[in-house]
């Protein structure tokens, strides 16, 4: 994507005179990066991305699935999809009814007239994992002199 700029300029044996400065900016495929996911419970969690829409109206979902690579994924829409602009915009989704304990992986999926872009298909260092109601941090063993 690139921004022009341009003015009208006419010239006369008796004057110049200036229009106003114009621009504008082409369009593109859009940009796509997965982030990590935030208010992970027992059973859900919110899925967050960032996009660039590459000046088109763009459509944005996630992939989600409990395969690493994310075949048989399943797909939520961001909840700002459809996207327009040329500026970077946060996205999220809102997951629920996930099982228990269960690790989950996923990547957000961006597409315009001009083409698609996919965030990695790991959202964070290790994978969403949901805790079950019943599981807790176990105590950290200490030692004393």
């Amino acid at each position: 994507r690139t921004t022009y700029y341009w003015q009208v300029v006419t010239t006369s044996q008796y004057a110049t005179t200036y229009g106003d400065v114009q621009n504008f900016t082409t369009t593109g495929a859009p940009i796509a990066t997965t982030q990590a996911a935030t208010s992970v419970t027992t059973t859900g969690a919110t899925l967050n991305g960032i996009v660039n829409p590459g000046n088109r109206s763009t459509t944005v979902s996630f992939c989600y699935g409990t395969a690493s690579d994310l075949t048989d994924c399943t797909s939520q829409s961001a909840g700002e999809s459809p996207l327009s602009g040329t500026s970077d915009a946060t996205v999220s989704a809102v997951l629920t009814g996930l099982a228990s304990g269960t690790r989950y992986y996923a990547r957000i999926d961006a597409t315009n007239a001009d083409g698609s872009a996919s965030g990695s298909g790991k959202i964070r260092r290790k994978p969403l994992k949901s805790r079950s109601a019943t599981e807790t941090k176990r105590p950290r063993a200490s030692t004393s002199k």
